[in-house]
């Protein structure tokens, strides 16, 4: 495992960490950080490696497949109930909805939500579910909400492993480690409780876009790719 994540991260200890801090916290039943994950980064660089091994870590009727684009229909949260993981490793190039970013920050919220289900009554719980994605593309949500940006930690995967220095044996290796990964990664959890929960980002050029714009870039673009301007000239805000 300590050469996996050398290699993925070309060495980089602030990657290592905040991947260990995020094994750690999906493998504990603590909802309290409030967090969701994506794994970033094209093809060949051990996204897909590492969300097997994570999933490979629960017992399989613990997890759920949903991708982030569901979850903006109706019954689709009640197929998270009960389970403690809920990962998809394929998102596609595609804007996310009102209204699954409205149930993601429910599913991350540690509050009881209320869910429906086919031909039953509505009914509440607490959720147990956390949320792992993957994709090669940055995250796109139809609504620039704060909220739902502090809750994404994003794991960058910036580094191509050539194609002849792959092993095809990696996950399997990896998986006779499972119990020591375990133990390793509940001891970073138990620091990052230790810190109220503050994914450490990672700074300079492995920090991913991931489709945000601050509110000011917003209105500083639409500014400059959208209006003209002259001294004498008068224009009503609700017109713009």
């Amino acid at each position: 495992i300590d050469r996996f994540l050398l290699d993925i991260s070309h060495g980089n200890t602030a990657v290592i960490s905040l991947i260990w801090s995020a094994i750690g916290y999906l493998l504990s039943s603590d909802m309290s950080g409030k967090s969701f994950f994506l794994l970033q980064g094209v093809g060949d660089r051990g996204k897909s490696v590492l969300g097997n091994l994570i999933s490979n870590m629960f017992n399989r009727e613990a997890l759920a497949h949903l991708d982030i684009y569901r979850f903006k229909d109706k019954f689709s949260p009640s197929a998270l109930r009960g389970k403690r993981l809920n990962i998809c490793m394929d998102l596609p190039r595609t804007r996310i909805s009102r209204e699954a970013i409205g149930v993601i920050k429910m599913l991350t919220g540690d509050d009881t939500i209320t869910i429906e289900q086919k031909f039953k009554s509505s009914e509440s719980y607490k959720p147990t579910c956390k949320l792992l994605f993957g994709s090669n593309f940055p995250l796109m949500p139809a609504d620039n909400d704060p909220a739902f940006r502090t809750r994404l930690v994003v794991l960058p995967f910036q580094y191509q492993i050539p194609k002849e220095q792959q092993d095809k044996h990696l996950l399997e290796k990896l998986l006779e480690e499972r119990s020591a990964i375990a133990v390793k990664a509940l001891d970073a959890y138990l620091r990052l409780r230790a810190r109220n929960y503050q994914f450490i980002p990672v700074q300079g050029e492995l920090c991913v876009m991931t489709g945000y714009v601050a509110a000011s870039d917003m209105m500083e673009a639409f500014l400059s790719e959208c209006c003209v301007f002259y001294p004498e000239a008068y224009t009503f805000t609700t017109d713009l």
